[in-house]
């Protein structure tokens, strides 16, 4: 399959559990106010996932299930409840896409460092030359829709396992933390990593999707350095936090 096609295509992880990165890369359930809603969330520290903020709004409960699928009878084997979590004061509850990502702490730990997900480390690059060379990403997460509003790959989804969806950047607007790119995506994936083809290295988080000239184009929450900044800050908020404290707070 060639994953950088203008339109995008999507593959089925088999056995997502066993390789890297789809067994950093969890089914994200969530639950508050009578309703209960799927997300995509991967691994960035070892008791610290990283998903959309609107996947965290309103939660009062929730768990990760890393490298979930569903014909897998230990499917449940990491599954891991979210002791709390932290979405940006500046995402306002409105969906702003520029702030649209969250942090959630686990139970315990479930891998070690060396195996977490990274940023790109020097701001400088990512501000003024890094993007503009970003050609393809890659996106790893649980589509949980099986229709396409228009024709695509997606007509052969199946509920309950991972998929790696592949395009090409459409454009980056780093004064917005915003990312664009060129392929369908679908409800589930919210949350999602924003991978570069070394399957290590995570620029964002995927936050929704639009029409560009009759184009599926999706929208993703970019890792410029005042996110990352606030990604450190809030697992550090949460890390350091005692006593009784929220489910979800903000900050």
């Amino acid at each position: 399959m060639d994953m950088y096609t203008a339109t995008g295509e999507v593959q089925r992880i088999d056995k997502p559990r066993s390789t890297y990165p789809t067994r950093l890369v969890g089914l994200l359930e969530a639950a508050g106010n009578g309703q209960a809603w799927v997300g995509t969330a991967s691994l960035i520290a070892p008791r610290f996932v990283v998903t959309a903020a609107h996947c965290l709004e309103g939660a009062t409960s929730g768990s990760v299930k890393f490298g979930y699928d569903i014909n897998d009878v230990t499917n449940d084997s990491a599954k891991y409840s979210i002791v709390a979590c932290r979405i940006p004061t500046a995402y306002n509850g409105g969906g702003n896409r520029a702030w649209d990502v969250g942090v959630a702490e686990l139970e315990t730990a479930y891998m070690g460092e060396q195996y977490c997900l990274k940023a790109p480390a020097d701001p400088a690059p990512r501000q003024f030359g890094f993007w503009v060379g970003l050609d393809n990403v890659l996106i790893y997460g649980y589509p949980a829709t099986r229709k396409a509003v228009t024709a695509s790959e997606y007509a052969r989804i199946e509920v309950g396992h991972q998929y790696v969806v592949g395009g090409k950047k459409h454009g980056v607007d780093v004064s917005e933390n915003l990312l664009q790119y060129q392929f369908d995506t679908r409800g589930g994936l919210s949350g999602a990593p924003i991978l570069l083809p070394d399957l290590k290295t995570i620029v964002g988080v995927h936050a929704s999707w639009n029409v560009v000239d009759d184009k599926q184009m999706g929208i993703g929450t970019l890792f410029t350095p005042a996110v990352t900044a606030w990604i450190s800050g809030a697992v550090t908020s949460l890390m350091n936090a005692t006593g009784p404290r929220p489910f979800l707070s903000q900050g």
